[in-house]
């Protein structure tokens, strides 16, 4: 417990720092917003003329855009900043961390705060379930328990995975180039179902790079596209699950390999 109060109080101690620019948060909250536009417009230009995407309609589609908006703006508003461990460990200020009585895992998620990306999760919330609306779906209590649950399970996988590749840099003093190149992937996830891609592509974003678990799955539940839900649940949970492992594994390893390398 005084685990969780100390990483309460350090991101109350981000807010505070961050209210003094506050014209930078509002000039990237409309920028945030123009994109996030231009994103669905596009999509509705697509659709115009071809109705549905491999039997998605533009409203499901956007629902699965809004989903995986969502859950990146709470992830990058809170744990973006997991990827300067590269920098850290370069730079040898990891050592301060370490030298601290409190979990270098805790001061690493707790270092910083991005205000701004909360518009993303803001516009994800009410995008997706102003398109579920749209779609006739009724928002039930147990609707919204179930989307609930997809946002933190797509903030879980994005922090897993930026966990888990940031962690390599105790080994290659390099993980963002690795970070960088996955972008393409999460944009092809973000706007478009996997379900128009090919065999290969489907299980690297629901195995290897777990993206597909973001959105894709639970929105084919939540618009119920899908009768046996059950099966995508502890698919969705067994990934989840291998991905904390694998990151764990990392972090322990990489602590005790870590030995300083200073500037």
């Amino acid at each position: 417990m005084e685990s969780v109060q100390l990483y309460f109080d350090l991101i109350k101690a981000g807010l505070k720092r961050f209210a003094e620019y506050r014209s930078s948060f509002i000039a990237g909250f409309f920028g945030l917003i123009m994109i996030n536009g231009s994103s669905i417009l596009l999509i509705w230009v697509m659709l115009k003329n071809f109705h549905t995407l491999n039997e998605w309609t533009f409203w499901q589609i956007v629902f699965n855009y809004c989903l995986f908006l969502s859950c990146l703006g709470f992830h990058n508003t809170f744990f973006r900043h997991i990827s300067d461990l590269e920098n850290h460990i370069v730079n040898g200020t990891f050592d301060r961390f370490l030298l601290r009585p409190v979990s270098p895992l805790l001061q690493l998620a707790s270092e910083k705060i991005s205000i701004t990306d909360l518009c993303d999760f803001t516009t994800g919330m009410i995008g997706a379930l102003f398109a579920a609306k749209m779609l006739h779906i009724q928002i039930t209590v147990g609707f919204m328990f179930g989307f609930i649950v997809s946002i933190i399970n797509g903030v879980y996988v994005f922090t897993a995975i930026l966990f888990s590749v940031s962690c390599i840099s105790f080994w290659t003093m390099k993980s963002k180039s690795i970070l960088y190149s996955t972008n393409e992937i999460q944009e092809s996830v973000q706007h478009y179902p996997i379900s128009i891609f090919n065999k290969a592509f489907k299980f690297i974003v629901t195995v290897l790079l777990p993206y597909g678990l973001v959105n894709y799955y639970p929105s084919l539940i939540l618009l119920n596209k899908v009768n046996v839900h059950w099966v995508y649940v502890i698919m969705i949970a067994l990934v989840d699950m291998i991905y904390g492992v694998i990151g764990a594994f990392l972090w322990r390893r990489g602590l005790k390999r870590y030995n300083g390398s200073g500037s």
